[in-house]
């Protein structure tokens, strides 16, 4: 008994489980557990293994009872050797571990939080998915370690070693270098531009951001031709005037990005999302936009998407006012509340039988193209230019076409019922076949006088002038129409009612 009635701790040997004589674990002790040690027993069992073996450290731990993933959380472990390690999701907070070999270790997933890794050799280990937040990474060789995904906010890493390394998806706000960090390219860029330091060389041509997280960064009139962007995060960056032409901008994010005049021409967009994004003057020439791109809400004003490819883009309550489409493949888009104001369509390919309606195309130009089946129902066209386009079966029914420019217009089958052509101008216009029940037209409407005729048949307007000889009249309903006296010689009249 002690002096104070109470038996005495056998604190050294439960702990260590030492045999002196064999210098082997006692088989007799059961392992220990970190709810049943102090931080200070676990340092001692720690110290006496150090001592014991520097090859075999990890094994021993666990032989004893330690749990490697949870008991080393504040202790000391400086100049360990723990090559090679599999700590995958250990909790490691606030460890030192300076000058410790941690070469080829598993540290994904891990707990590296305010650890003190000065001088530690990193080299070849796997810390995706880390959180090194506060760590001290002072001179420590992190020579193609593998920090994907990592968090190194606020890390120090002066003189550090980062030849080689993987810094796909890293969190780098608040990172620490110096003139001494050794960084590939170009990363000592990225992270002085993504901690707000004045750089006057933005060139990144060629660069491989793959995944970066660079939200909000600063990227102004930025040189990032040809760079890999993929997957990378550049939500409310700034990129104003910023060359990524030829960038691989796939599955990307640039929600409420500044993209204004910048340079996107023939750059890959394939599932990008632009929602929110200010385009206004971008140039995305020949630019791939497949794979169900979003660019909802976001301002192409005056935009340049000549020859771009969108396929099942969603522009719902996009602003495309001035916009240039010319020759751009449009398939399957979503233009819900979209502005398309004086946007140029002009030999735009289109697909069969898309929703265009109830939207504003007010003095848009579709000269030229080829439309099968859209429904312009409801939309506004007015003082629209569809010079010479090839119009089947199109449902123009209760669209605003005054004033519209319809000259040399094939018109096939087009459902004209409730539409307003007050003022349009349709001479050399092909309206054979269409429907005309309904139509609003006024004197300043230019239409060649036998349809003119027609439509006042149609609408059961009163006219004299009867002669329809000569017109094509094929597939017209004539129903409950008042033709007394009309004139037909030669007219065409086949598949007519």
């Amino acid at each position: 008994m002690s002096d104070s009635g109470q038996p005495p701790r056998r604190r050294r040997r439960r702990n260590s489980a030492f045999d002196d004589e064999s210098n082997h674990p006692d088989q007799s002790t059961q392992p220990q557990h970190q709810g049943q040690l102090t931080r200070t027993e676990r340092q001692e069992i720690v110290d006496l293994l150090r001592q014991e073996s520097a090859d075999n450290f990890l094994k021993r731990a666990r032989e004893i009872g330690l749990n490697p993933a949870t008991d080393f959380a504040e202790l000391n472990l400086s100049g360990v050797n723990l090559s090679p390690a599999s700590l995958q999701g250990a909790d490691l907070t606030g460890v030192n571990l300076s000058q410790a070999n941690l070469s080829n270790a598993e540290l994904n997933n891990a707990n590296l939080s305010q650890t003190n890794l000065q001088q530690t050799d990193l080299s070849n280990a796997n810390l995706n998915n880390a959180n090194l937040n506060n760590a001290n990474l002072q001179q420590a060789n992190l020579q193609k370690v593998n920090l994907s995904h990592a968090n190194l906010s606020y890390t120090n890493l002066k003189g550090a070693n980062l030849r080689g390394a993987d810094l796909q998806g890293v969190i780098l706000q608040g990172t620490i270098i110096d003139a001494q960090t050794q960084l590939d390219h170009p990363w000592r860029k990225i992270l002085a531009i993504f901690n707000n330091q004045v750089t006057e060389d933005l060139d990144l041509r060629n660069a491989n951001l793959n995944q970066a997280k660079l939200t909000n960064a600063n990227l102004q009139q930025a040189n990032l031709q040809r760079s890999n962007l993929s997957s990378v995060d550049l939500s409310g960056a700034n990129l104003k005037e910023a060359n990524l032409s030829n960038a691989n901008l796939y599955h990307a994010k640039l929600t409420n990005a500044n993209l204004q005049q910048a340079n996107l021409q023939q750059s890959n967009l394939s599932s990008v999302d632009l929602s929110g994004a200010n385009l206004k003057e971008a140039n995305l020439s020949n630019a791939d936009l497949t794979g169900n791109p979003n660019l909802s809400q976001a301002n192409l004003q005056q935009a340049d998407l000549s020859n771009a490819y969108l396929n099942g883009a969603n522009l719902t309550d996009a602003t495309l006012e001035d916009a240039n489409l010319q020759h751009a493949r449009l398939h399957n888009l979503k233009l819900q509340g979209a502005k398309c104001d004086r946007a140029n369509f002009q030999n735009a390919r289109f697909p069969q039988e898309d929703d265009f309606s109830h939207i504003s195309f007010k003095g848009a130009n579709f000269a030229n193209v080829s439309l099968y089946k859209l429904d312009f129902s409801h939309s506004d066209l007015s003082h629209a230019n569809f010079e010479q386009a090839y119009l089947v079966q199109v449902n123009f029914s209760n669209a605003n076409l005054q004033q519209a420019n319809l000259q040399k217009v094939y018109l096939g089958l087009a459902n004209l019922s409730h539409t307003n052509l007050k003022g349009a101008n349709l001479q050399g216009a092909e309206l054979s076949e269409v429907r005309l029940e309904g139509t609003i037209i006024d004197a300043q409407t230019q239409l060649d006088p036998t349809w003119r005729k027609i439509w006042a048949i149609f609408n059961h307007q009163v006219t004299e002038d009867l002669d329809l000889s000569n017109a094509n009249l094929s597939s017209q309903d004539f129903q409950g129409m008042n033709l007394a006296g009309a004139n037909l010689q030669s007219t065409r009249l086949s598949k007519s009612i």
